[in-house]
Parts: structure tokens; C-alpha cells; sequence
């Protein structure tokens, strides 16, 4: 059992590491969440993609975050990559 669970951690830790270095997104959704922007939230005008993710997608700047404009670039192009291929 402890070889069972230890394999489930090593393997869930590794795709997590991987899917991070492939979603250039992630960076900015840990900003986000690092500064108080959380799911469910915008009512309260912390909603992690209303308040947040959006306004740093269209060049907007969010009190508490520093986000490089290449990594906003970046996570555009995965969004846009990601759309043209549900297109096909």
C-alpha cells in the first residue's frame, strides 16, 4: 500500500511539473491567486478570471500583480493555439 501511494504522489508531482512548463497560463494563474483572486470570487471583485486573468489578457494592470508581457503573451498564444485546434 505505501508503494501504491508513493507511486500515485511521484506520478501525480511529475504531470503537475509538466503541465506547468506546457500552460504558460499557469504563471499567471499563480500570480493571480498569490495576490487574492479566487474562483468564485468576483462579486466581490476578486474573481480569478473576471478581475484578473481577463484584465491582464487585455493589457490591463492588476494592483499586486507583476506579470511579464511575455508571459501574457504566451498564454495568449497557448489560448489561441488551443482554439484554432478545437476548430479542426
Amino acid at each position: 500500500m505505501i508503494k501504491f501511494a508513493l507511486s500515485f504522489f511521484i506520478v501525480s508531482t511529475l504531470s503537475s511539473v509538466s503541465w506547468a512548463e506546457k500552460h504558460p497560463c499557469q504563471k499567471l494563474k499563480e500570480a493571480c491567486n498569490g495576490a487574492g483572486f479566487m474562483p468564485g470570487e468576483a462579486k466581490s471583485n476578486k474573481g480569478l478570471v473576471k478581475d484578473c486573468l481577463a484584465v491582464l489578457m487585455k493589457g490591463g494592470s492588476v494592483p499586486g500583480i507583476s506579470a511579464s508581457s511575455e508571459d501574457i503573451q504566451a498564454c495568449k498564444d497557448k489560448r489561441a493555439e488551443k482554439k484554432a485546434h478545437a476548430k479542426k
